[in-house]
C-alpha cells in the first residue's frame, strides 16, 4: 500500500495516510500517475512529461540535458576525444605554415619561429576527459609569435544550427618559460561559398587563460545565419606580446559542440564510428596491396577503394610504393579523362615509367579531401 495524494476535480485535494513509506500521487483523470518508493519515481502509463523551453533535466553525477539534441551524436566536432591520428603520432609543423597535425580533422598555425610538434597522447590519468590528448610543443617562441588549434566544420554538418545557440567545450592546458601570453577563441564562418575557408568571418574572439593544469572551457554563443557555409571552431591561439619565451606546451582534448545553452558531458563514439567519420577528409593507407604491373607506368588493378564516400576528390601526398622488384615508381593518381579519380576510389599509376613487368606492388599514401 501507500499514502495517496489524489487531486480531483470536484472535491479537490484529497489525503490518504498510509504507513508503508510510499507515495503515489493521483488525478481525476483516473489511475495512479507517480509512485514514489524506496527513492524510485515511477510514472503511470498514461503520463506525459512536459518540459519548458529552458527547462533542465539534471542528473544524479551532476550532468545536465536540456534538449533532445542532448542524446546521442550530438557532437558536431570529429575527433573531439582525439583518438584517430591516421597521418602518425607525431607530425612536424613548419614555422609560417598552416597544416594538419597528427590528430585527425585538427590544424595548426604556426608562427612561433621554429617547428612545433603536434602529438597524440595517451593519458591513463583521462587528466584532459579522455584517454588521448593531442600536445602541442616547441622549443621556443618570438615576440608577437604564437601557436593555435582549429577544426573546420563541412557545410553538411553545422547549416541547421544557423541562427541557433550553441555551446563549446575543451579542456586545455598551457605551460611555457618567459614571455608573457594570452588565449583567445575565435569562432568563423566561409564569407561567400560553402566550405571555401580561403575568406572568413569571425565573431568577436573570446578571452580564455589555460594554466599547466588541465581545465574545462565553456563558451556559449549564438551562430549567425553565415554558418549555412560552414564553421571554423579556432583558431584557439595562445599569443606571446612579452619577450621570447621557451619550453612552450599547449595541450587540449574533448572538444564538444552542441545545440543548446547547457554543456552536457562529453559524448563518447566508439572509435570505428569516429574513425569512419575522420575518413570523409583524410585516409592513410600503409603497404596497401595494388595489384601486378602492365608496363611502366601501369597496373593490371590499381585502384584504392576508400573506407567511406570522401568529401571531394582527394590529393595524394606522402606517396611512396614496396615492389616485388625493380624500381619503386613515383606514384600518383590517375587524372586523365575516363580515368579521374572519384570520391570512392582512386587510380594509382608510375609518373616515372620505370616498373618491371609483372611486380607486385603495394602503396603507402595519405589521400587528403580536407576542408
Amino acid at each position: 500500500m501507500a499514502s495517496v495524494i489524489t487531486s480531483n476535480t470536484g472535491s479537490g485535494l484529497a489525503l490518504q495516510p498510509d504507513a508503508s513509506g510510499q507515495l503515489q500521487f493521483s488525478t481525476g483523470y483516473g489511475g495512479t500517475q507517480l509512485t514514489l518508493a524506496n527513492n524510485v519515481l515511477t510514472m503511470g502509463s498514461t503520463v506525459n512529461v512536459a518540459m519548458g523551453a529552458n527547462s533542465v533535466m539534471t542528473m544524479g553525477d551532476g550532468s545536465q540535458y536540456v534538449t533532445v539534441s542532448s542524446f546521442g551524436m550530438r557532437n558536431r566536432i570529429i575527433n573531439g576525444a582525439m583518438a584517430v591520428a591516421q597521418r602518425g603520432t607525431a607530425i612536424s609543423i613548419a614555422n609560417s605554415s598552416f597544416a594538419y597535425g597528427a590528430t585527425d580533422r585538427w590544424s595548426y598555425n604556426n608562427s612561433t619561429g621554429a617547428t612545433i610538434t603536434s602529438s597524440q597522447v595517451f593519458d591513463s590519468t583521462q587528466a584532459y576527459g579522455s584517454p588521448y590528448y593531442t600536445s602541442l610543443t616547441v622549443a621556443s617562441c618570438a615576440t608577437s609569435g604564437f601557436l593555435d588549434f582549429s577544426q573546420r566544420i563541412e557545410n553538411l554538418n553545422i547549416s541547421d544550427l544557423a541562427g541557433k545557440t550553441v555551446t563549446l567545450t575543451f579542456t586545455a592546458s598551457f605551460t611555457a618559460t618567459g614571455g608573457t601570453w594570452s588565449g583567445l577563441i575565435y569562432i568563423g564562418y566561409p564569407n561567400t561559398n560553402p566550405n571555401d575557408y580561403s575568406s572568413i568571418t569571425y565573431l568577436t574572439p573570446v578571452s580564455f587563460t589555460p594554466t599547466g593544469t588541465p581545465t574545462k572551457f565553456t563558451l556559449t554563443l549564438s551562430l549567425p545565419s553565415g554558418v549555412y557555409n560552414g564553421l571554423t571552431i579556432g583558431p584557439i591561439r595562445m599569443t606571446n606580446s612579452g619577450s621570447s619565451s621557451t619550453s612552450i606546451t599547449f595541450a587540449f582534448s574533448s572538444v564538444q559542440l552542441e545545440v543548446g545553452s547547457v554543456a552536457t558531458p562529453f559524448e563518447r563514439r566508439q572509435y570505428g564510428t569516429e574513425l569512419a567519420l575522420c575518413q570523409r577528409y583524410c585516409y592513410a593507407c600503409t603497404n596497401r596491396p595494388l595489384g601486378i604491373t602492365l608496363n611502366g607506368n601501369a597496373l593490371y588493378s590499381g585502384i584504392v577503394s576508400y573506407p567511406v564516400t570522401m568529401r571531394t576528390s582527394p590529393a595524394l601526398s606522402n606517396a611512396s610504393c614496396s615492389v616485388s622488384g625493380g624500381s619503386v615508381g613515383t606514384p600518383a593518381l590517375q587524372t586523365s579523362s575516363g580515368q579521374a579519380s572519384t570520391l570512392d576510389a582512386g587510380i594509382i599509376w608510375n609518373t616515372a615509367n620505370n616498373w618491371n613487368t609483372n611486380a607486385a606492388i603495394a602503396i603507402t599514401a595519405i589521400f587528403s579531401a580536407e576542408l
